[in-house]
């Protein structure tokens, strides 16, 4: 007794919605974590940008002070 291509149809179809399915939801999961990954490492980029703009307010104020004179070098 021979299959019809018909009646396969039908379950490729439920199959291929499975695989959807679950290809969803490791896409899902994998975003979860690159989204952790992500806020973890903006947490040092927001120390990191600190740091630079203490750096550069303390050297503009090193030259303020050089140029008039006030700390003699």
């Amino acid at each position: 007794m021979a299959v019809a291509r018909a009646d396969l149809e039908p379950r490729e179809g439920v199959l291929d919605r499975l695989g959807q399915a679950k290809k969803k939801d490791e896409l899902k999961a994998q975003a979860e974590q690159d989204q952790k990954t992500y806020d973890a490492l903006n947490y040092r980029d927001d120390q990191f940008d600190m740091s630079d703009a203490l750096i550069a307010i303390s050297i503009a104020m090193l030259a303020v002070t050089a140029l008039t004179g006030l700390w003699p070098l």
